[in-house]
């Protein structure tokens, strides 16, 4: 929502849709003035995306695939394909490299093997619940994409995850 808020005056005429699981998270932003015109829905924490099939421009999620489980990984991406439109896109964020000093060696061991490493004593869903993204894992679980960009990374809200940029083929 931090970036959606501003959409809506960046592009005109465009329609936006808002997703979070979080109900808390959906009734702020009901009240906020910057999401007028701007549909939010609550998604539960598993697919589907209340969203209909193939008719999604673009989609992005900023810091959503670091707080789930392998499993839920390759749901979501098989439903955001599902969702978008024929050569549509993708901008999702990933803790990459950046974030390998604060694995231990057990799961830097992982890490390197290009293997997802998830730190999973809290409720999936939640900041406490932590993924980490060696780039071989991103690449395998965009394996039916068209993968046009990785930005290693960048400051994006103080985040520092990796943007990966993916287009659905046509």
């Amino acid at each position: 929502m931090r970036i959606l808020r501003h959409m809506s005056s960046l592009l005109p005429g465009v329609r936006l849709v808002g997703l979070d699981y979080n109900p808390d998270t959906i009734a702020w932003a009901k009240n906020q003035p910057e999401f007028n015109g701007i549909e939010l829905h609550r998604n539960d924490l598993r697919p589907p995306l209340p969203l209909p099939d193939g008719e999604i421009d673009a989609i992005y999620n900023l810091s959503v695939f670091t707080h789930l489980s392998d499993a839920l990984h390759h749901a979501y991406i098989r439903d955001l394909q599902r969702c978008l439109a024929p050569g549509g896109i993708l901008i999702s964020t990933f803790q990459g490299d950046w974030y390998k000093s604060k694995l231990s060696p057990a799961e830097l061991q992982l890490y390197e093997q290009g293997k997802i490493v998830v730190r999973d004593q809290v409720m999936e869903g939640k900041r406490g619940y932590a993924a980490f993204h060696p780039p071989a894992f991103v690449r395998r679980l965009l394996e039916n994409w068209e993968i046009l960009e990785h930005i290693e990374s960048p400051d994006v809200a103080g985040l520092f995850q990796d943007v990966w940029v993916a287009r659905k083929p046509a």
